[in-house]
């Protein structure tokens, strides 16, 4: 839409930033990183209509223009947050912690976990 406005640089900034945020996902599930790394990505895609939004005022004023606003806002809501209420109503224990904790902080171990053989 912008770019038939003729506003083709705030088009390719824009274009280059969610490309950037796709790339950065890809690669991330690609390599395997957890769900919590692709808050990395948000502000890019905060930035790209942050730049639509400034050189298309008129978007803002439209009619629907709150409530696909406050869809969003409402989406973006519960869908961030969905991992973080999964775990809180998880029935495990804190096993999970184990998983990571030898190789992030193996000086201190957890007491619940089981302590890994040691290395020759």
């Amino acid at each position: 839409m912008a770019w038939r406005r003729g506003e083709t640089q705030a088009a390719i900034q824009a274009t280059a930033l969610l490309v950037a945020a796709i790339g950065i996902d890809t690669l991330g599930v690609r390599r395997g990183l957890k769900s919590e790394y692709f808050i990395f990505t948000d502000p890019l895609i905060i930035l790209a209509a942050a730049i639509l939004l400034d050189r298309m005022s008129d978007l803002r004023f439209h009619k629907w223009a709150y409530p696909a606003a406050a869809v969003l806002f409402g989406l973006h809501i519960v869908v961030g947050q969905a991992e973080p209420v999964n775990h809180a109503f998880r029935r495990g224990g804190p096993e999970s912690i184990c998983e990571w904790n030898v190789s992030y902080l193996p000086l201190l171990p957890l007491p619940w976990c089981a302590v890994p053989p040691a290395r020759p």
